[in-house]
């Protein structure tokens, strides 16, 4: 067979002119080819700079989060040691309020 192939065996039956353009159709098939790939390889790699970016995104709000937690616990901190220190003149003021009432019936 000559017609269908590719490599020299293909080229044998026909003229130069008819060669040439042969050529110039694989040519412009490999071209098409090349250029629907490069288009897909854009397009891939601009949806890999913007998953980058969002990932970047999340990972600085990850980090406000991170922050907004450790100030979150240091308030909370805050507000058990203010409430610790409140049950303590609570009952000191339990304490003396018992302690003048007992003073006053005694009386």
């Amino acid at each position: 067979g000559g017609g269908g192939g590719s490599g020299p065996g293909r080229l044998k039956p026909h003229t130069v002119g008819k060669i040439i353009e042969m050529w110039r159709n694989d040519l412009a098939q490999n071209a098409e080819a090349f250029t629907s790939q490069a288009t897909q390889v854009m397009k891939v790699e601009k949806e890999l700079l913007d998953s980058g970016k969002r990932i970047k995104e999340v990972e600085k709000n990850i980090e406000k989060v991170f922050k907004k937690q450790e100030e979150l616990n240091t308030t909370l901190d805050q507000i058990e040691t203010n409430q610790t220190e409140l049950d303590e003149q609570l009952k000191g003021l339990e304490k003396y309020i018992n302690d003048t009432e007992k003073r006053t019936r005694t009386s």
